[in-house]
């Protein structure tokens, strides 16, 4: 593969394709890495700092907090002794600090660093989080990155990236998290003990996946003196969140548990090691720290370099492609004469803006359409909340006493999350073949509305249109906004009708005779239950409001991104060629490049 990217950095200067260059000069400086890089990601506060402390560095080194901590992603690799180094950022126009003894050019935009030898947690803690969102977004303008070398062994090999929260509002922070997930080999994608949200779904189709992170351990990380949950309630929160993984075509990606409260016990990392080298079960329950290592060092041991060399071969054929493309387009443009050439943009240019037009009118039904099937998902959720709720009312009017309220109260908190879960289930699942059957109906409308906009280009430049019949990534993703709300708000509903009913009884049974209180836990479970419900189902509705509002603006803009570097591919190499006069050597060089980017792309597979 560095033979491959060589080859085609070298043919992209020849060319002149500066843009793939520079592209490929990356992905050729990458693949020359010798440390295998780790981005540990997921929402804020679900344990990305602490995991690293726990696993990485054996040490409370990085801070954590009840609160959003990290402002700024922290490379760590092993070093000794200890060293911190800031790097700021040129683009906000602050001075370099003192000079490292790394003899390494630094990055466009980047400073010298400011460097702190064998640093304290204070000290970490002072160039990596700030309190406030002001101070948050300060610092991530100031600061391009933060690089901490740390004596631990465990890092040998790696740089772990610790990055700030994904559902952060602060856009300066979220901004370096984007920019800094690309360049990993693998990712950790960290969650709560809840199905997948709509913004981690997002996130790790267009931040990870989409970035040519192919590689992804999914860790859902709980406590159980927080959440109570069964084994049974544990496997089927895996089962759905590999769903949902699998409803955006990641299905190869592994889910596990991680309770990180765990004791490791008295294994090392040199145990560990071996533990995953010989594949030999790690000791004590299966979701515990140690056992998360044993499955962590695996993961990277086996992923870290295909997972390098998938991104490598994706990002090496799409340059090669579009590559391709102009060299034919710029070819054929050069046979022609002036006048010709500005006929043909002018035809393309006209064309294209026709496309537009019937795109957006294309977008506007599928959204209606999409709309319809909401409104369908939203009934069928409602009309069994209703169901589930009546029954459960009804048994209350059954009780004869306050034994018979208690044990109802008692089966509830067993049966009754898992019968709303089954509700979201079976809603989703129809939902979901609902909206594969509107995707592939509006798949091969589009490729329809594009047919002359291609025609007209593969007509007057004589050239492969398949690139410009790709559908817009848009309808892929667009269908996962309805079936990523259907996540219980707080939690288990049926805690807070414990809470505001069951701990009441020793009070109120000293003032009241029994058929009072019977009666009035009733009236107050009967409403509690009935309030939580209607919370629940004023929340989806809102959700999915709030979803479609936030799909329609990235329908436009992710049409608008695709079809301007469509149009682009075109116009560029055909502007390009306008005013050269007739060039044999040019023409020459244009020819032997599609051979030889041909070669390549046959020796990419």
């Amino acid at each position: 593969m560095q033979k491959l990217v060589t080859e085609a950095v070298k043919l992209m200067g020849e060319l002149s394709f500066v843009p793939q260059q520079q592209i490929l000069q990356g992905e050729q400086e990458r693949l020359a890495r010798e440390k295998y890089k780790v981005a540990v990601i997921g929402q804020f506060k679900v344990g990305k700092s602490t995991l690293i402390n726990k696993v990485f560095l054996r040490d409370n080194v990085l801070f954590t907090d009840l609160t959003e901590a990290t402002a700024v992603p922290t490379e760590i690799e092993f070093g000794r002794p200890a060293r911190l180094e800031v790097f700021p950022s040129t683009y906000a126009g602050l001075p370099s600090a003192q000079k490292t003894d790394s003899s390494a050019p630094l990055p466009a935009g980047e400073g010298s660093p400011h460097v702190i030898e064998e640093p304290n947690p204070e000290q970490i803690k002072a160039h990596t989080s700030a309190d406030g969102d002001e101070a948050r977004a300060q610092m991530a303008r100031q600061t391009s990155r933060v690089r901490l070398l740390w004596p631990a062994d465990s890092l040998k090999g790696l740089t772990v990236v610790d990055t700030p929260g994904i559902n952060t509002p602060n856009e300066a922070v979220a901004s370096t998290t984007y920019r800094v997930i690309p360049d990993a080999d693998v990712a950790v994608f960290l969650t709560r003990a809840q199905q997948l949200s709509q913004t981690d779904i997002a996130f790790l189709r267009s931040r990870v996946f989409e970035q040519g992170i192919s590689r992804c351990l999914a860790v859902v990380n709980y406590d159980r003196n927080y959440q109570d949950l069964s084994e049974a309630a544990l496997k089927n929160l895996v089962a759905a969140i590999e769903a949902q993984l699998a409803n955006i075509g990641r299905e190869h990606v592994p889910v596990v548990r991680l309770n990180m409260r765990t004791k490791p016990g008295l294994r090392n990392l040199g145990e560990s090691i071996v533990s995953a080298l010989t594949g030999k079960a790690a000791r004590g329950e299966k979701d515990s720290l140690a056992a998360f290592e044993q499955t962590l060092l695996e993961f990277i041991r086996t992923n870290a370099l295909p997972g390098r060399m998938a991104r490598a071969q994706a990002l090496l054929r799409r340059e090669l492609e579009k590559a391709k493309l102009e060299c034919q387009v710029e070819l054929n443009s050069l046979r022609k004469t002036e006048a010709e050439k500005a006929e043909i943009k002018q035809k393309i240019e006209r064309e294209y803006e026709a496309y537009h037009a019937r795109y957006l009118k294309l977008g506007e039904k599928f959204l209606e359409d999409l709309h319809l099937i909401q409104r369908l998902h939203l009934k069928g959720i409602q009309d069994g909340l209703n169901e589930v709720t009546d029954r459960y009312v009804t048994k209350f009017d059954s009780c004869a006493g306050l034994t018979d309220v208690q044990k109802l109260l008692q089966r509830a908190q067993v049966e009754f999350q898992p019968d709303v879960e089954a509700i979201m289930f079976a809603v989703s699942a129809e939902t979901r073949t609902k909206i594969e059957a509107l995707e592939a109906r509006y798949q091969a409308t589009l490729q329809e509305a594009a047919e002359p906009w291609v025609r007209t280009v593969v007509d007057e430049l004589k050239i492969d249109g398949g690139f410009l019949a790709k559908v817009p990534p848009w309808i892929v993703w667009v269908g996962d906004i309805i079936l990523t709300c259907w996540l219980l708000p707080g939690g288990p509903i049926i805690d807070t009708i414990i809470r505001l009913v069951a701990s009441k009884i020793p009070i109120i049974k000293d003032f009241l005779p029994t058929t009072l209180v019977t009666k009035a836990l009733i009236s107050k479970a009967k409403k509690s239950i009935q309030d939580q419900v209607g919370a629940i189902q004023s929340c989806i509705r809102q959700q999915l409001d709030n979803s479609f509002t936030e799909a329609e603006e990235k329908i436009q803009a992710s049409w608008e991104a695709n079809g301007q570097e469509q149009l682009k591919t075109i116009i560029a190499p055909l502007e390009r060629a306008m005013g050269q006069a007739r060039n044999p050597k040019r023409a020459q060089t244009l020819e032997s490049g599609v051979q030889r980017i041909d070669d390549l792309l046959a020796r990419t597979v």
